[in-house]
């Protein structure tokens, strides 16, 4: 008995996916698009909006404007002596009511969770809360910016 060519080539094809609904804002104008992006907006409640991780060993910094939004992340390599940043448009994406942060040639989820906004699985060093670049991650990439918290130790932010 033979299989029609078309029962065979559904066979292969398997399962078709649902199509998802994906709106991106691409500048801090398409943030009011969707009630996820428009929540996200609130969240950041700045157009420059600086986070550091629950470890203080990583800070983000966004920047949105009117025709695009950039990221800038800054954190430090071995035994946090060299620093590492990159920096690069990052646009934010309403993925059937998730949403994503696309940037940095990494696509990953976010969510705001009591404040606080929370990359992936989670985690302290994925959890990020809004405030200023940590002193030591300051000084490791002589950070001049205008948010740098002060030193627990007690020295200044710069040498």
């Amino acid at each position: 008995m033979r299989i029609p060519w078309i029962v065979l080539f559904i066979l292969l094809l398997g399962p078709v996916a649902e199509a998802r609904i994906e709106t991106c804002a691409y500048d801090s104008l398409g943030l009011k698009r969707t009630p996820a992006l428009e929540q996200f907006r609130k969240f950041l409640d700045s157009d420059h909006v600086g986070l550091a991780n629950e470890t203080a060993g990583s800070y983000v910094i966004l920047d949105l404007f009117s025709d695009h939004m950039t990221i800038a992340f800054y954190t430090s390599g071995l035994f946090d002596l060299v620093p590492i940043k990159r920096e690069g448009p990052v646009q934010f994406c309403d993925v059937d009511g998730a949403l994503e942060m696309r940037g940095l040639e990494r696509v990953q989820k976010i969510r705001i969770v009591d404040g606080k906004l929370v990359i992936d699985e989670g985690g302290p060093k994925k959890t990020f809360v809004k405030g200023e670049m940590p002193a030591p991650l300051a000084r490791l990439h002589h950070y001049q910016g205008r948010a740098v918290a002060a030193d627990p130790r007690g020295s200044a932010p710069h040498p």
